[in-house]
């Protein structure tokens, strides 16, 4: 008799407070669905921030594709100067040309040597913008520097595109 007296004074008080039971789980629900959209929008932010960041290295410019190691160029490389420009070319070098975007950069025969200037998406400590290789007896006798023709032991050009997907449906 005794649970039969507590079990219809819980219906009871059940029924009597039945709004107030309504209004909290109402107010639960509301905070709930509050902090889970500050929540979303605190942790949308900080992985766009993330994001942005590396989308800002211009990591996407270069396509999609299989490309080969980097070559290093170091003095005293028994190398000509057609295999030189022949590794340029690879690389993504123009001759004689203005740099564009699309290129690695550009190159200019001298009379014992050759100029390369360097794109700045390209550039890196291994790469600075402008050095000079000086060639001769086929070998390279100096890397050279920028204007102020400092000396470095090597460089590592670009790496070679070997495939590319282009994502052409035919």
């Amino acid at each position: 008799m005794r649970m039969n007296e507590r079990l219809h004074n819980a219906k009871q008080w059940i029924s009597s407070h039945q709004q107030q039971i309504r209004r909290n789980a109402a107010l639960i629900l509301l905070v709930s669905m509050a902090l889970g959209t500050i929540l979303f929008f605190a942790a949308y932010t900080h992985y766009a921030t993330i994001l942005d960041k590396q989308l800002s290295n211009q990591s996407l410019r270069m396509p999609a594709g299989i490309y080969a190691a980097p070559r290093r160029i170091s003095t005293g490389e028994q190398i000509n100067r057609e295999a030189l420009i022949e590794r340029l070319v690879r690389a993504g070098y123009q001759e004689n040309e203005q740099n564009n975007e699309f290129a690695a950069g550009s190159f200019r025969l001298q009379n014992d040597g050759v100029e390369i200037h360097t794109n700045k998406f390209y550039q890196n400590s291994d790469l600075p913008e402008s050095i000079y290789v000086h060639v001769k007896d086929n070998g390279i006798i100096s890397i050279l520097q920028g204007e102020s023709l400092g000396r470095i032991n090597s460089i590592q050009l670009p790496a070679e595109m070997l495939t590319a997907d282009f994502n052409t449906k035919k």
